[in-house]
């Protein structure tokens, strides 16, 4: 399960994404915007991961997305996003 939140979906009723074919739909969607994505300052432990994501669009729209993640028997079980 992904669970998002950004200026669309607030803390209150975030965008929750579950399943195998909707999380890689998302993500498909995701990284094919004609945008540039770079990962800083991950930290990975066992069972956990985090990271942030910085992206750029061409026009000069930035994009900061905060992310971690849990882990089990090497699969992201849940995942939770901020973005601004």
């Amino acid at each position: 399960m992904v669970r998002v939140v950004d200026r669309n979906h607030p803390p209150k009723s975030p965008l929750v994404v579950e399943g195998r074919d909707a999380i890689r739909s998302w993500l498909e969607d995701t990284y094919s915007r004609d945008m540039t994505h770079h990962v800083v300052d991950p930290v990975v432990a066992e069972d956990r991961v985090a990271l942030t994501t910085e992206c750029r669009y061409p026009d000069g729209t930035n994009v900061t997305c905060a992310c971690t993640a849990e882990i089990s028997e090497g699969k992201i079980t849940r995942q939770r996003v901020v973005q601004v």
